[in-house]
């Protein structure tokens, strides 16, 4: 179990620095990534404050933090090259 919640934990990490990378790379390439994708900073961290403040659902706000991170990142990323390539 300890096992699991630390590669979860170090996967909403690993993907939540890859959001922002993202961004900061595509700014980097003139692409204005502002207001992209579904989870931003302030949504995964309310996702965290909120739902970890329950007790016994950590667990469940990590893995949501993973998906939104994960399906912004994949936003970001499509809305870069798009604007690359025009």
């Amino acid at each position: 179990e300890f096992r699991r919640v630390l590669f979860r934990s170090l996967l909403a990490i690993t993907l939540s620095l890859l959001v922002s990378y993202a961004r900061s790379r595509a700014e980097s390439l003139g692409v204005k990534l502002q207001g992209i994708g579904i989870g931003e900073r302030a949504e995964r961290l309310l996702v965290i404050a909120i739902i970890g403040m329950i007790p016994g659902l950590m667990p469940y706000a990590i893995g949501i933090v993973i998906i939104i991170a994960a399906i912004t990142f994949i936003q970001r990323i499509i809305v870069t090259s798009k604007n690359i390539q025009d």
